[in-house]
């Protein structure tokens, strides 16, 4: 990703990162209370698209280490409105 913009940049591993928060607290969640065949089954899946968010996150920060901010801010955002939106429902 060196021949995009920076600001380009800072905005994809942002929104990488907040999806890959988000969805990780969803999986964390919903593997915990896996009991039927459908549930174990997007868990499982869930956890293969984590891993291949996860590497998007990482290619995009190992030639800029600043990248890394947007990175921690935008899982963590993820992460918190998951579980604002998950803790609604009840």
């Amino acid at each position: 990703m060196t021949h995009c913009p920076l600001m380009i940049q800072i905005l994809y591993v942002f929104a990488a990162a907040f999806v890959l928060g988000y969805v990780y607290s969803l999986y964390i969640r919903r593997t915990a209370s896996a009991i039927k065949l459908k549930e174990r089954a997007w868990a499982s899946t869930t956890g293969s698209a984590l891993y291949a968010l996860g590497a998007i996150v990482v290619i995009s920060y190992v030639g800029n280490p600043w990248l890394l901010i947007p990175a921690v801010v935008g899982d963590w955002l993820g992460s918190f409105l998951q579980m604002t939106l998950d803790t609604r429902k009840k």
